[in-house]
């Protein structure tokens, strides 16, 4: 087979063969492969031009991925082996991008962080679980983590609880505070943290006593005497009311 006619499309190339066949490539395989009309392309040419066209279109997507966000080697590695080259290409492919800095797993590790603080209400915890999963290094993930202030962590955990007392106004003091610490809690926040902030929690005493009246109300279409104020009891702790809260209902309803 010889090359009949080499056409430049936009940003890649079409090699017409005489036989009809047609490669599109990129401008690495035709230079590393010396691509001029006439030549010759015997069987074993034909499949690395395949090859060479591969590795340059994933080499290619690679780069434009890492250049849209960062990446961890790991992510790369997926990638790429995700892509059908093989391993010997991948570890070249990933050494070429470390040796130009476009792999940087610590850099990787600071700027994650970085997006975490500024883009979300993510806590420390969940985005060391987060981290766990791109397979970087976790004791430089922790160094990066304790850089985080407490007075960061503070702010954040301020306006998380601000933001669940505004729009909780029903539930009780106790209830409210369970609520809000499991909340934080799934977002990476510790306990200890999260409880210095629950002082500052403040209920409206009028929307609750209008809440328990409903439910007393419920219940005394059903129930009297001792096995309403048993009912009663039951139906409120459910809902979240502490047993003060409760026996100070009852006592000042009797």
């Amino acid at each position: 087979m010889k090359i009949e006619k080499l056409q430049k499309k936009g940003s890649r190339y079409k090699i017409v063969l005489d036989n009809g066949e047609e490669i599109n490539t990129n401008a690495e395989v035709i230079l590393n492969n010396n691509l001029l009309y006439d030549k010759d392309i015997d069987e074993k040419l034909l499949d690395k031009i395949n090859s060479d066209t591969l590795y340059y279109d994933v080499y290619n997507k690679v780069i434009n991925k890492i250049m849209t966000k960062w990446r961890s080697q790991y992510e790369v590695r997926k990638f790429l082996l995700d892509s059908g080259i093989s391993l010997d290409d991948t570890n070249k492919i990933v050494k070429n991008l470390i040796d130009i800095g476009l792999i940087n797993d610590k850099r990787f590790i600071k700027c994650f962080v970085n997006d975490k603080i500024n883009l979300t209400m993510d806590g420390p915890n969940k985005m060391i679980r987060s981290l766990e999963d791109y397979k970087v290094d976790m004791d430089e993930v922790y160094r990066i983590i304790d850089q985080i202030s407490e007075e960061e962590i503070d702010r954040r955990i301020d306006k998380l609880v601000m933001k669940k007392v505004c729009s909780n106004k029903k539930y009780s003091a106790y209830m409210l505070k369970q609520k809000i610490i499991q909340y934080l809690i799934n977002l990476g926040y510790e306990k200890k943290d999260i409880e210095r902030h629950l002082d500052k929690i403040k209920t409206d005493e009028s929307l609750l006593k209008k809440e328990m009246d409903k439910i007393a109300f419920s219940l005394s279409k059903k129930y009297e005497g001792d096995l309403y104020n048993k009912k009663l009891k039951e139906k409120l702790f459910r809902k979240g009311f502490s047993s003060d809260e409760i026996n100070e209902y009852i006592k000042n309803s009797s």
